[in-house]
């Protein structure tokens, strides 16, 4: 993988989305997000795009999320799965930034028990009519090809395990890719 940068792995700044917009295509004005936990990262996307829809499945962090997420304009939050609102959000005949970032984790207060989504979000925008210069950001690179016990809902499904870039990279056409901070980011033709 290439880097953008020396930066520790970790989530990504506002000068990271900026340049992820702009590298091949700044006709992006919505940003979804699949993941919004507490609302930091979705914070940061609205200052970049117009819009930005983010799912969370969680009813704790929906609720929180909503509370840190009022003051900011452009900013949709819905409490349902990814794999519910992802199709529908793929029929908008408009360039769109995707952010991956739903998956289980234990924590406390306990969050609502999910599968992994990634592949099944992959295997949506793969779906999506190729007209469309679409970013894919996916999130926790530091996890990509190891065993995650912690992280998955059911231990004997492999997960993390089959994310790597080679079987990221095989759902699109794409122009570029690349590592920013702790995401893979893929350009798609």
């Amino acid at each position: 993988m290439k880097k953008k940068d020396k930066e520790d792995m970790g989530n990504i700044n506002q000068d990271n989305l900026i340049y992820i917009k702009n590298k091949h295509n700044d006709d992006i004005n919505l940003f979804y997000e699949s993941g919004t936990h507490k609302g930091q990262f979705t914070k940061i996307a609205s200052l970049v795009f117009e819009n930005v829809i983010t799912v969370e499945l969680d009813t704790y962090f929906y609720n929180l999320s909503c509370k840190n997420l009022s003051e900011y304009k452009g900013v949709k939050t819905i409490n349902d799965s990814t794999l519910n609102i992802l199709p529908k959000i793929c029929e908008r005949d408009e360039n769109i930034c995707f952010y991956l970032d739903a998956h289980f984790f234990r924590c406390s207060p306990p969050i609502t028990k999910s599968e992994f989504p990634l592949f099944k979000e992959l295997d949506i925008l793969n779906k999506r009519n190729i007209k469309h210069n679409d970013v894919i950001i996916i999130d926790d690179v530091h996890t990509f090809g190891k065993q995650r016990p912690e992280l998955k809902l059911n231990p004997s499904i492999l997960e993390w395990e089959n994310v790597i870039p080679e079987n990221l990279l095989k759902y699109f056409n794409y122009k570029d890719y690349e590592q920013v901070g702790n995401t893979f980011v893929i350009w798609v033709q």
